[in-house]
């Protein structure tokens, strides 16, 4: 499922929060929210890649 999410980005914490979606730790959480019905295509770079350039997972 692909649910449409609001969130805040704060760099300091990337590594952790990079670290907790590879682990498992975020994908095994149920949202409180529905899912999204048309969330698009993506332009430019994703979100994902941005985490991953920022962060150092050790």
């Amino acid at each position: 499922m692909i649910y449409k999410v609001s969130a805040k980005m704060i760099e300091e914490k990337l590594g952790a929060f990079y670290i907790k979606l590879t682990d498992g730790t975020i994908s095994n959480q149920e949202p409180k929210t529905t899912p999204a019905a048309d969330y698009g295509e993506l332009k430019g770079n994703s979100f994902w890649d941005y985490i991953i350039s920022k962060s150092d997972p050790g």
